[in-house]
């Protein structure tokens, strides 16, 4: 019988090699943006040796530039970075970048609090349904061991009487 499964051929290996070959690149190519941002770069870099292919758009665009006013051109752009870069404190970077991950920080701890409520609620209703269950179970055995007591009383007074009908074969 044809299967027309079997004759896809590598098709998903070449594919699998494309998207690792892309997923390569951009990861190397994320890395290098965010060096360059940070002016902790070479002046060769990347895979591509001494080419500088965006970096002065990168250079232009960034936060340390607009916020010292200086603008980025051509060659002079990179030293400009490592200079303000080696100028500016760290703590002034590191808030500006944690304030996000606090207000995130801050998110979960509210969301973790309020699974937390809702896991103990969940829990004191289903111990209040099992504690309930019992009691009502207790209830029922107390219920049967008195109506037992009661048949016994009766039979012990009325030996004449039979509890079970007798039968004759």
């Amino acid at each position: 019988m044809f299967h027309p499964y079997y004759r896809r051929g590598p098709s998903r290996l070449l594919w699998f090699l494309i998207g690792g070959g892309v997923f390569a690149w951009w990861y190397h190519h994320r890395d290098r943006k965010e060096a360059i941002m940070q002016g902790r770069t070479p002046e060769q870099w990347g895979w591509h040796g001494c080419h500088k292919w965006g970096r002065e758009r990168w250079l232009e665009n960034g936060p340390q530039q607009r916020q010292n006013g200086v603008p980025a051109t051509g060659t002079s752009a990179a030293p400009a970075v490592a200079v303000d870069a080696n100028n500016k404190p760290a703590a002034t970077t590191t808030p500006q970048q944690g304030d996000p991950w606090e207000a995130e920080r801050e998110k979960m701890r509210r969301v973790g609090q309020q699974s937390v409520e809702a896991a103990s609620d969940i829990a004191e209703l289903s111990l209040d349904g099992v504690l309930s269950a019992v009691e009502g179970l207790r209830s029922k055995l107390a219920e049967f061991r008195q109506q037992r007591e009661q048949h016994r009383a009766r039979s012990q007074s009325d030996p004449l009487k039979p509890t079970e009908p007798e039968y004759k074969v």
